[in-house]
């Protein structure tokens, strides 16, 4: 017999620990520490009360953890220890999540899976979940002998200003973020990147950039001008060069192929290095 406890309910640090050895061989290096998960729970409105593990015999063997907005729930991160897979329990875990989120009204479940994990694939697609679009994630690195100056302004800000102006970029620009770039997420993130207004030569604002910093890597969160008066790739371009004044290394992570953003990373000579599946499930 399983037993079902909701996140709430036990210590973050169970969690973290049975998250890090669920996925320690997974094709995309995860590693949670408890401050990065409870800065994730403002930013990506995860929901304690309808998260939860699974224990058997008091040791924790499976999770899930759940994100909710307005009708929308998101599955962040599922898994079972690899000694308890093949026996129905992730099964068990994803009919529990479904009956919950079908009891709350939500319309829709999504998630996110690498394309490479076939098995996790055919799971949801098994259990009803359907491909919605491709998630692109890129990389690229300085090369020593272009020049990288860069002429755009960028002014310190804050998550709220962010927020309006990705609105902005949102409707001018018909954009259909996945979570991670979604207007909310990126208010939410209060205070954990680097929240920068981009401004032209003349002074104007054109833009917006949230960002941060690794030990080996720049990553941008989310860019986007605001007005005609600039595009994609000129944002990106400069940006691109502001950045390898920090690292030699920049990241951008699960960028939607049907967004802007997309083909201006592309046309920049960013180069794709991870693939994954947004899937939905409509539950109404």
């Amino acid at each position: 017999m399983y037993e079902f406890k909701p996140l709430n309910e036990v210590s973050i640090s169970i969690l973290v620990n049975l998250v890090n050895e669920v996925f320690k061989d997974y094709v995309v290096p995860v590693r949670w520490t408890y401050d990065s998960f409870t800065m994730d729970i403002k930013e990506n409105s995860i929901s304690l009360g309808d998260s939860f593990l699974v224990f058997s015999d008091e040791k924790p063997v499976g999770f899930c953890v759940i994100s909710i907005r307005n009708r929308i729930g998101r599955i962040d991160s599922i898994g079972v220890l690899e000694e308890f897979r093949g026996k129905g329990l992730a099964s068990q875990i994803l009919f529990r999540v479904v009956e919950n989120l079908k009891w709350k009204d939500i319309d829709t479940i999504i998630l996110e899976v690498v394309e490479l994990d076939k098995r996790s694939v055919r799971f949801y697609e098994k259990h009803g979940f359907r491909l919605k679009r491709n998630l692109y994630s890129y990389l690229k690195r300085k090369n020593q002998r272009a020049q990288n100056s860069f002429s755009f302004i960028y002014e310190s800000t804050t998550s709220d200003n962010i927020y309006d102006l990705a609105q902005v970029a949102k409707l001018k620009f018909k954009r259909d973020p996945n979570w991670q770039r979604d207007p909310m997420t990126l208010k939410l993130s209060d205070n954990r990147y680097i929240y920068e207004v981009i401004l032209n030569e003349e002074g104007n604002k054109i833009g917006y950039i949230v960002w941060g910093l690794n030990e080996d890597n720049v990553f941008i969160v989310d860019i986007a001008p605001i007005d005609d008066s600039s595009n994609f790739f000129d944002i990106v371009r400069d940006a691109t060069s502001k950045l390898f004044q920090i690292k030699d290394e920049i990241i951008v992570i699960s960028v939607p192929e049907d967004d802007p953003l997309n083909s201006a990373l592309i046309d920049n000579k960013y180069i794709p290095f991870i693939k994954q599946l947004e899937m939905e499930r409509k539950l109404h």
